[in-house]
């Protein structure tokens, strides 16, 4: 099937339902979303290759990438043709449709994955108008490279992915408030917080203004152990401030998105003043998978008042969803939201512990300015700008190399793997056996 001019046709079903209440019409909806995800999902959230949906439960065929045997220059094969702009645009208002019907966290779960791995890298960093038909998923590809013409320009290009990628970036706000919906009754205004993306929201009916503010903390800590003195404490920060043009205190049913990769040493406090204010009702670790409802103080809100949520996040990998055997060591790294994209020309090989993700994806001081990958929301600082200890950045350390690992959405000139061909090192020499010679290089068979 052609995916974008399909999935248009089941947003359309959703909006019926909400307007005709045709219950038929909800499930062709919700019986796609299921498709869609078990059969075709890329670990971004996104699907279709050559804008088809093609190779159900056999990904490894879609990301493919062919390599001329004699220079290793890539040639233009599937690997570059992945995830189309207009479909991810698409499925977000699919997503947007099913949460506001079910309250289910995993649909704003997927809407944020699709959101940062899928929109949010396809606009060329500092140029203006640019902007990229699909996000390559292959082995050492690049956006700018048999991308269906690279990046566009802003007076030559106007194709499909141009209109939705604009309206994309036009309509980041849509989904990150949600007002007594999802299922929540209270006798108090209600509010959800589904995204963490930085904004203001002025809810005139209640005279209150909530400003959300978020960062990524990406820092290399000392661990006890001499063997991993770099482990990796990564986490999303957002805070939360409340007032409202009511004297006093004023009512509010808050409750924020704790997502499913939210990670031991997740934390929620209210600040008043600058300081903890101790509920004994509230809980300090709140548990994954949920809206979490923060406890309002007895006495109320008051003007200044400061949710902190802190979603502690660990590396993790994410299998490539194909059932074949060849296929079984094929997985991206994600950390919490984000797919870390590997940068490299070709390789794809890496020999570690699949079962010790923690040691081996870990944070390394970098060069000034080498961390400005990880400022998603906010302006990376400047060039310019002074750089006192260093930056952080994040590497995977392999048996026989290493890799430096991006979130995919900063990746845009560089050649990068979404996927990397994870082999644990008691099976190394095993698999180094099953391996056969290509001009004095390994490489698997698949």
């Amino acid at each position: 099937l052609h995916a974008n001019q399909h999935l248009p046709i089941v947003v359309g079903a959703a909006r019926g339902f909400e307007v005709l209440s045709n219950g038929t019409l909800a499930n062709i909806s919700q019986n796609f979303d299921c498709l869609l995800s078990e059969r075709y999902t890329y670990s971004t959230g996104g699907s279709n290759v050559n804008e088809h949906w093609q190779f159900p439960k056999q990904l490894g065929s879609a990301i493919a990438t062919r390599f001329d045997d004699a220079t290793h220059s890539p040639l233009n094969s599937n690997g570059f043709h992945t995830q189309e702009t207009c479909t991810t645009y698409n499925a977000l208002k699919l997503d947007r449709h099913l949460l506001t019907w079910t309250g289910q966290v995993d649909l704003a779960d997927a809407y944020e994955r699709k959101l940062l791995n899928g929109i949010l890298g396809v606009q060329q960093p500092g140029v203006v108008g640019s902007l990229s038909y699909m996000t390559p998923l292959g082995r050492g590809v690049n956006r700018d490279k048999w991308d269906w013409y690279g990046f566009g320009t802003a007076n030559n290009s106007f194709w499909c992915c141009y209109g939705t990628s604009i309206e994309s970036f036009a309509k980041l706000g849509d989904s990150i408030f949600f007002r007594g919906a999802l299922g929540v009754h209270s006798a108090a205004p209600t509010l959800l917080v589904s995204q963490f993306i930085p904004s203001v929201l002025q809810w005139a009916e209640h005279g209150l203004i909530v400003t959300l503010k978020s960062s990524f903390e990406l820092l290399e800590t000392s661990a006890l152990l001499k063997s991993s003195p770099e482990l990796l404490r990564a986490a999303l920060r957002v805070n939360v401030t409340l007032s409202s043009s009511a004297s006093g205190a004023f009512a509010l049913e808050l409750r924020l998105r704790i997502p499913r990769w939210a990670a031991a040493g997740t934390t929620v406090e209210v600040l008043r003043g600058g300081r903890r204010l101790r509920q004994a009702d509230a809980a300090t670790s709140p548990p994954p998978g949920a809206f979490y409802a923060v406890p309002s103080p007895k006495a109320g809100w008051l003007q200044g008042d400061t949710i902190a949520l802190r979603l502690a996040m660990r590396p993790t990998l994410t299998p490539l969803n194909d059932e074949r055997a060849e296929y079984a060591s094929v997985a991206s790294i994600t950390l919490g939201p984000l797919l870390l994209a590997a940068l490299t020309n070709e390789s794809d090989d890496l020999v570690a512990d699949r079962a010790q993700v923690d040691e081996w994806v870990v944070a390394r001081s970098v060069q000034c300015g080498s961390g400005a990958a990880w400022h998603l929301w906010e302006r990376p600082p400047s060039r310019d700008a002074a750089c006192v200890g260093g930056d952080v950045g994040v590497i995977a350390l392999g048996a026989s190399r290493n890799y430096t690992l991006e979130p995919l959405s900063r990746v845009a000139l560089n050649n990068y793997s979404a996927y990397l061909n994870i082999s644990s090192p008691h099976h190394f020499d095993r698999a180094a056996n099953e391996m056969k010679m290509e001009h004095g290089r390994a490489v698997p068979k698949w």
